[in-house]
């Protein structure tokens, strides 16, 4: 299963990427040093970023593994080994004995996310641990 990024999100950096490169062209052709190196070099940051997010989307669940990407890094956590899963506003914290993984749901794409709630409602947890399933849900109602 792959929930992709929202386009809001992917839009926004490359954007962002664009603008900052821009600002750093025209600081080469002006000859303003700080214009030229920093946003040069933030353009191309941001750039970097948008094309890597486009390839590698926000999560991947494989194998009882969920694996959130973030420029530069992979963020692994086993399914298997999760005690407790909270929704806190707009982020999802997933926690296991060893290690504690927060994901902002503003990142995730709203067509996928009814998908992402449904196999988390479905996991193995009890009611009171998994702020996704129906009974925790109808008690918060």
């Amino acid at each position: 299963m792959v929930i992709r990024y929202s386009n809001k999100h992917l839009i926004a950096d490359f954007t962002v990427g664009s603008l900052y490169l821009l600002a750093g062209i025209l600081g080469i052709i002006f000859g303003s040093d700080i214009f030229k190196y920093l946003f040069t070099a933030l353009g191309i940051l941001y750039l970097g970023s948008s094309f890597y997010k486009l390839k590698f989307q926000c999560l991947r669940i494989e194998n009882q593994v969920l694996t959130y990407f973030v420029p530069g890094r992979k963020k692994r956590i086993d399914l298997r080994q999760i005690t407790r899963i909270k929704k806190i506003t707009d982020e999802i914290t997933f926690l296991t004995p060893h290690k504690e993984l927060n994901i902002s749901t503003k990142l995730i794409n709203k067509e996928d996310f009814p998908a992402f709630k449904e196999f988390l409602a479905s996991l193995d947890l009890e009611p009171e641990k998994n702020s996704f399933s129906e009974t925790a849900e109808k008690s918060a109602i």
